[in-house]
């Protein structure tokens, strides 16, 4: 399930059509004033991308849907599974991505990341490794976690991949946003 919405209006979007309306300003009295351009927050459920096996989807309360996506590969080890996402994304921008994902230990906290069959780069999921569910974003360096990984895109569709590093490594929900200072919640 892909949804978009603006983090400071709350609006979810069903086209690409009202979310560029949205994005680039609406009417926001009679004098036709436009509100400023809004964050645009892609939200994709883990469990729904296109899964190659070894990946797999597990289930747990504590996630959001109440199912995840996990690397089937045996713990630490690098397998052949996948999970490939499209979304769409309707202005040039830099965007960061972040992941809820829990580990517990440093053997199962991780993935391969690429957009767009770009370079892959290991999206360390946690640094807490205690196994409760934590919003981190792909970052320029693992533990402890550096800046966010800028990821550079035009306007269209667009594939995210994760690919096997750790196998066990488990991820709820991923999140693709323009904006450098948004922060996840859990709704």
């Amino acid at each position: 399930m892909v949804s978009t919405h603006f983090a400071n209006r709350g609006a979810r979007v069903r086209s690409a059509l009202e979310l560029r309306q949205i994005s680039e300003g609406t009417p926001s009295s009679a004098d036709g004033a436009i509100d400023a351009p809004t964050a645009i927050v892609v939200r994709l459920e883990a469990e729904a991308g296109r899964l190659t096996a070894p990946f797999t989807i597990g289930t747990d309360p504590e996630a959001l849907s109440g199912m995840y996506l996990l690397d089937g590969a045996l713990d630490g080890s690098s397998g052949a599974g996948e999970a490939s996402f499209e979304f769409t994304v309707v202005a040039t921008a830099t965007y960061y991505v972040w992941g809820r994902a829990r580990a517990t230990t440093t053997a199962n906290d991780s993935f391969w990341l690429s957009i767009d069959g770009g370079t892959e780069n290991s999206f360390v999921t946690t640094c807490v490794h205690d196994g409760v569910w934590r919003w981190t974003f792909a970052a320029t360096s693992a533990c402890p976690v550096a800046s966010p990984r800028p990821f550079m895109l035009s306007p269209g569709a667009h594939t995210l991949r994760l690919g096997s590093r750790e196998g066990q490594s488990v991820m709820d929900q991923i999140i693709i946003t323009d904006d450098i200072s948004f922060v996840p919640g859990d709704s």
